[in-house]
């Protein structure tokens, strides 16, 4: 099976959840005897064509269809948020020989592209939640949507033609990677093919034993307990809230460590 893998942005030096799904599905895909591409735009990343782990990446020009739109709203729009089209990319959807199957990781433009060239090949296309789709907190959205602030919207003329409100309608399956965000798209759409499958972690990369423990790889005190936060620094993830806990826990406790 042959199957494209669209994603808005994927660079390894600006890395996420998102990327990480796809890059762990199709390196699965291809152990399984598959063949996974993936395509993404140029956004944070100017180099077009690679190849790692014998997985095809191909980036493709790109525009947020807006006017007014100054290289640091865009900046920001890469970095999250944006919500782009891609004339290049849709076009290789269109023409890309032998491809079984579409999974889409993006929303919005992207997923409308991927429903539109899917339904004029006539095959099946899926699309995969990443969160944030749902329940996303209204204040979050306000910080998403600032770079649109003072802009024109031109791109209506394209969200008409590729039916932008209906990818999730029409695709033959929805991915969810978050239970929450499952169970609101079984509410949503009950008779649709809605699958839970949350990202999975390769053992194998955990299965020898480090050379030392991170504890000591820091120097922190082997009694002090130890707070670890996983993630990119970002208003969305709300690291300040775990400043503001170990604060309290020192006031008390005087051996917690956070690591971010």
């Amino acid at each position: 099976m042959n199957t494209l893998q669209v994603v808005r942005r994927f660079v390894f030096s600006q890395w996420g959840g998102t990327e990480t799904v796809v890059w762990n599905t199709s390196k699965q895909l291809n152990k399984m005897g598959h063949q996974a591409e993936i395509l993404a735009t140029e956004a944070l990343q100017n180099k077009a064509n690679e190849v790692e782990a014998d997985i095809p990446i191909k980036r493709f020009t790109y525009f947020y269809p807006y006017l007014n739109m100054n290289a640091q709203k865009k900046l920001a729009l890469d970095r999250k948020g944006g919500d782009p089209y891609s004339h290049q990319l849709y076009s290789y959807l269109l023409h890309k020989k032998d491809v079984d199957i579409i999974h889409c990781h993006s929303m919005n433009r992207m997923a409308a592209m991927v429903r539109r060239a899917a339904r004029k090949r006539n095959i099946p296309y899926l699309v995969s939640f990443h969160g944030g789709y749902f329940d996303v907190p209204k204040q979050e959205l306000e910080q998403m949507v600032l770079p649109y602030k003072n802009t024109f919207n031109y791109g209506k003329f394209f969200d008409i033609l590729c039916r932008k409100k209906r990818y999730l309608e029409d695709a033959d399956a929805i991915i969810c990677v978050g239970y929450n965000e499952y169970e609101l798209s079984k509410q949503k759409y009950p008779q649709k093919l809605v699958y839970y499958l949350p990202n999975g972690v390769d053992y194998q990369k955990f299965s020898k034993k480090a050379e030392s423990s991170f504890k000591e790889k820091y120097k922190i005190p082997a009694n002090r307990k130890t707070i670890l936060c996983l993630s990119r620094i970002d208003y969305q993830k709300n690291q300040e809230i775990l400043l503001k806990l170990l604060t309290k826990i020192n006031k008390t406790e005087a051996n917690a460590h956070l690591v971010l």
